[in-house]
């Protein structure tokens, strides 16, 4: 300890000698006596001025202060201070101002004090400044002031003081910084939402915090009365054997720290996701742990956040995979670093071979300038850039349209590195733009040159657009017009009044809605009326506002004479050029009325009409029709009416007609009929007739006995007609196509067999029989290029010859003595496995007659002699129907026709 006295006279300092004994005991007792209280003193603030107080009594100083280094303020800070004097403060601010305090204690002894430091009204001091040290470092310092000539008694009795208040301090600061590290433990704690425990296994006793409780649903007072560790208890049971493992190794030492995760129970009985850090808190004289101290943490949030961002991961993965769009990433240098699938199912590239080369040589040659220039836009910018449209060739050498986005990607520095973007193909786009500009131009070309006249107003009504129709129509040209007022131009009249009609596009733009007129009349440029009809209409913007109008108007001098034509049309039958039924209900009402007697009605039906449809095709139909009515006009006089009013029906009103008259002109129309061919087709007629004589007979009575007495000689002769056509269709398919005589012959024999073996009754061999001669009957609507075609066919002739079966039955079940067979006919190429056609039908719900067709046609097929095929011998068509036993064929018929049938005709 060293201290400071500046004498007046002499200039030297010094040091008392020691005090009594017994005064020095007084002074240790003292100085023990503080150190006990430092000592019981467990919380609360340092008592510094009574530190400080202690000193100055020791001392007998009339002033003391206790300063504290503040090593982050770089300063000493005074903390406590000692006095008895009531005129000293001012000497306190005297002292601090000095720029003694400013030296380091260990320099003090080479400065000179000057002579008026520490002046208090004439008398002087004496100035000791005695250091407090802690584990060696400076933690602060006693400053005492002693009147002049005083010596310090008893330094080493001071300097136990001062080293024992050294080391309170030294304790108190690291208790401080402990605690105040454990407040901001805790408070980061309490921010994170974290629970502690603590456990003290010298006494087995364990704590949890409320936050701990509160993280399980319970509160501290709950937990507490849990007998057993709360983390075995809450636990899930599949992990207590871990976390146990891990506390063995925390108990016995072999580990500081453990993490946890694991489930536990809550209050409510679900279970939650936790994170617990178990560490040893403090250990024993033995080096064992003593306490053991943990963080518990729910993470359940931040489990489903991790699961939630892998399955984000994953479907960003997806995205990345199923775009349309191609994600690329780029070194600055041009290689690709990565390009997602869409490069190849775009491109038809591999992906993972184009990674490390160059996206250039991708690019079209006439894209190649643009394309550099637009990445250097986008590395001197160091923005995001969309780029202009630009072509990549694909493993076929075409050409694809793309616009990409780019952003690009720096270092550290802020340099660009490469970039990332995708690119996204835009060719259908490209062609749509070219298409929109071909329509535009087509649009103009069509204003230009369509057949109405156009023109287009602005919102004042004055011409701003007119087509070459609308300048030939008024006799101005667009030039002439332009900015006129439309009535100048177009000039509107009533056509039986003549009313003018004014200016028609601003009466659309006021009323805002289309306006169509008719029978108009305008007046051109040279005087001539001409009769137009016309609309009106408001053109809108984008937004909706009304910025003009539109008007098309169009000459209908031609349409006013066909007009004439539409009526003609409205009163006769477009095929045949007869009146129909509207005309003659119209003339016969009006004969009636005219009381025109005998009147006869004359009902007439083509017998077979749907027949001829259906086996020779409706454009013959249309023929026969035609024939009739010619074969009916030319039998008939000049005032008889002719009418088609139905599909097959023919009506003739005949004024003043006799029903011998009636009768002779049906026998004129029989006899021409007869007497008429039509290719294969056969004319047949059923005519009926009635006559009314009788005011009284209502004419609906005559119409429905004229109808009678045809349906009466339509039972006569259809039957006959439809078996006649029938015959007449085979002979057609037979003289048409090539084998088909000897395959249908041939068919029906086996047919018949078949029947006889399987001992089907006589009426059922009949019916196999004739199966098997009309099986292809439906072919008459088959090109025979197709039939007799020796190539592969194609799809669409596969496709028309699968509609045989159809095109027989409904052939077939229009006449009576086949009608029966129809469906045997429709079915003859169903499978017994399900596969054939029409209807896939399977097994026993094909007809009997239908899978004897089956076999009886497979195997003439394949035995016969055809130019397109190779022949199967006998032995190889048997082994063929073998085979396709039970899937093709139906096993018992192809076991009674190998065994029986084909060896009875060896």
């Amino acid at each position: 300890m060293e201290g400071w006295i500046y004498d007046e006279k002499s200039g030297e300092s010094g040091i008392n000698p020691r005090s009594s004994l017994p005064h020095r005991v007084e002074m240790l007792m003292k100085i023990l006596g503080v150190i006990r209280q430092w000592n019981e003193q467990e919380s609360g603030p340092c008592d510094y001025a009574g530190m400080t107080a202690v000193l100055g009594q020791l001392l007998h100083a009339p002033f003391a202060l206790l300063r504290l280094w503040r090593p982050l303020e770089d300063v000493f800070r005074v903390v406590g201070r000692f006095t008895v004097a009531k005129e000293m403060p001012h000497l306190e601010a005297a002292l601090l101002q000095s720029p003694l305090l400013h030296i380091p204690v260990e320099e003090m002894a080479s400065v000179d004090l000057p002579e008026d430091v520490l002046l208090e009204r004439g008398k002087r001091f004496t100035l000791w400044r005695m250091p407090l040290l802690g584990k060696g470092k400076l933690l602060g310092e006693f400053t005492v002031l002693l009147p002049q000539g005083r010596f310090l008694r008893d330094p080493e009795i001071i300097e136990i003081y001062t080293a024992q208040a050294g080391l309170y301090l030294d304790k108190r600061k690291t208790e401080e910084e402990l605690q105040e590290s454990i407040l901001r433990y805790r408070h980061a704690v309490e921010v994170s939402k974290a629970g502690t425990w603590e456990m003290n296994l010298s006494t087995g006793s364990r704590e949890v915090s409320a936050q701990w409780a509160a993280i399980l649903g319970y509160t501290q007072e709950e937990m507490e009365s849990f007998p057993e560790d709360p983390l075995l208890s809450f636990s899930h049971p599949e992990e207590r054997e871990m976390i146990l493992e891990r506390f063995h190794e925390l108990r016995s030492g072999q580990k500081e720290q453990v993490i946890l995760e694991c489930r536990m129970r809550h209050k409510e009985g679900h279970w939650i996701e936790t994170m617990d850090r178990g560490k040893v808190l403090s250990y024993d004289e033995a080096g064992k742990p003593l306490r053991l101290f943990g963080v518990m943490m729910d993470v359940s949030e931040l489990k489903k956040m991790e699961k939630d961002y892998v399955e984000s991961a994953r479907n960003f993965q997806t995205l990345v995979e199923n775009s349309h769009d191609i994600l690329y990433r780029i070194e600055r240098g041009g290689a690709f670093s990565f390009i997602s699938p869409a490069f190849q199912s775009l491109l038809g590239y591999s992906a993972k071979e184009h990674i490390g080369k160059s996206f250039r040589v991708l690019v079209h040659p006439d894209d190649s300038e643009k394309m550099e220039a637009f990445f250097v836009k986008v590395r001197d910018t160091q923005d995001r850039q969309e780029s202009p449209d630009f072509r990549l060739k694909d493993t076929q050498g075409h050409w694809h349209w793309f616009d990409t986005n780019v952003t690009p990607i720096w270092n550290s520095k802020g340099e660009t590195v490469g970039y990332t973007g995708t690119a996204r193909e835009i060719t259908d786009k490209k062609l749509m733009e070219e298409s929109l500009h071909l329509e535009k131009e087509i649009f103009k070309t069509t204003l230009m040159s369509v057949g109405d006249g156009i023109i287009a107003t602005d919102v004042h009504g004055r011409v701003t657009i007119m087509n070459q129709v609308a300048e030939e129509l008024t006799g101005w040209t667009q030039k002439e017009a332009m900015g006129r007022k439309l009535e100048l131009i177009l000039s509107l009249r009533k056509d039986k009044t003549l009313e003018d009609l004014g200016n028609l596009a601003l009466e659309a733009i006021q009323e805002e809605r289309v306006l169509m007129l008719q029978d108009l009349l305008i007046t051109t440029r040279n005087g001539l009326l001409v009769p137009i009809e016309e609309s009106a209409a408001p053109i809108r913007d984008s937004s909706g506002e009304i910025t003009g109008a539109v008007i098309v108007f169009w000459d209908i001098t031609d349409k006013r004479e066909k007009q004439k034509q539409v009526e003609y049309l409205s009163f006769h039958d477009h095929l045949t050029g007869l009146y129909n039924r509207r005309y003659m209900e119209m003339i016969i009402r009006r004969m009636d009325e005219a009381q025109i007697r005998p009147l006869a009605l004359m009902v007439i039906d083509v017998n077979g009409l749907k027949l001829t449809n259906d086996a020779f095709g409706h454009d013959m139909g249309d023929l026969l029709l035609k024939k009739v009515a010619e074969i009916i006009t030319s039998c008939v006089r000049e005032e008889d009416v002719v009418c088609r009013v139905g599909g097959d029906e023919f009506v003739l009103v005949l004024p003043h007609t006799t029903e011998e008259e009636a009768e002779c002109l049906r026998s004129r129309i029989k006899t021409l009929a007869l007497e008429s061919s039509m290719e294969s087709v056969m004319i047949s007629l059923a005519m009926g007739y009635a006559v009314k004589t009788d005011p009284e007979q209502e004419l609906t009575e005559i119409q429905k006995l004229a109808d009678n007495n045809m349906y009466k000689n339509k039972l006569k002769k259809g039957r006959i007609m439809r078996s006649r056509t029938i015959e007449t269709v085979l002979r057609n398919i037979n003289s048409k196509y090539d084998y088909e005589q000897i395959h249908t012959e041939r068919v029906s024999q086996f047919c018949e067999r078949i029947a006889l073996a399987l001992g089907l009754p006589p009426k059922d061999v009949e019916d196999a029989k004739i199966s098997g001669s009309l099986h292809d009957i439906g072919k008459i609507m088959i090109s025979p290029e197709t039939l007799n075609k020796t190539e592969k066919l194609t799809d669409r002739e596969w496709e028309e010859v699968r509609k045989h079966p159809m095109t027989g039955y409904q052939i077939l079940r229009g006449v009576d003595e086949y009608s029966s067979l129809a469906k045997v006919i429709l079915h003859h190429h169903e499978r017994m496995d399900g596969k054939g056609y029409p209807d896939h039908l399977a097994g026993e719900e094909i007809p009997l007659l239908s899978r004897i067709i089956t076999v009886a046609d497979a195997f003439e097929a394949m035995t016969a002699s055809r130019s397109y095929q190779k022949t199967k011998t006998l032995e190889e068509a048997i082994a063929e129907l073998k085979r396709c036993r039970g899937t093709q064929f139906d096993p018992r018929i192809v076991d009674v026709f190998v065994e029986q049938v084909l060896k009875a005709g060896d």
